[in-house]
């Protein structure tokens, strides 16, 4: 497995698509608000990706995807470390996400907050699928 950065954030958008998160290609995320994307390749072949954005001075996780098959084999999480090392790098002092899967995000030190005490702009709340089948959590981690 190789993990390297892409520009070509449009292939991780088909990839979170394909696992469930909420993205469109009709509505595709500002590039301007893009700072970095990572990609997992096996042989060739994308197996998981993640992209980081920052709005409004606030470092966000957009998304993180992992394919089926290769779940539970820690690429999920060799892909977070990327994205905090990063951030490190760049001394922000926090990281912000939308959990679809948090206790993900809590193994690695992520802690629940409420909408009040997010700085983000979160759209789950107004989802037909919000509290109907996806149970999302606003997530922050201090640096």
């Amino acid at each position: 497995m190789k993990i390297s950065e892409t520009k070509d954030y449009h292939q991780l958008i088909d990839l979170f698509i394909e696992n469930g998160l909420e993205f469109s290609k009709e509505k595709p995320v500002e590039d301007y608000a893009i700072v970095k994307c990572w990609k997992a390749e096996e042989n060739g072949a994308l197996i998981a990706g993640c992209m980081l954005i920052k709005r409004e001075g606030h470092y966000r996780l957009e998304g993180i995807a992992v394919k089926k098959d290769y779940r539970n084999s820690k690429i999920g999480s060799e892909l977070l470390k990327y994205v905090l090392d990063y951030i490190k790098e760049h001394n922000a002092d926090s990281l912000y996400l939308v959990a679809k899967v948090p206790t993900f995000y809590k193994k690695h030190g992520f802690k629940a907050i409420s909408r009040e005490q997010a700085p983000i702009d979160v759209k789950c709340f107004c989802c037909p699928q919000y509290q109907n089948g996806c149970f999302p959590e606003i997530m922050k981690i201090s640096i």
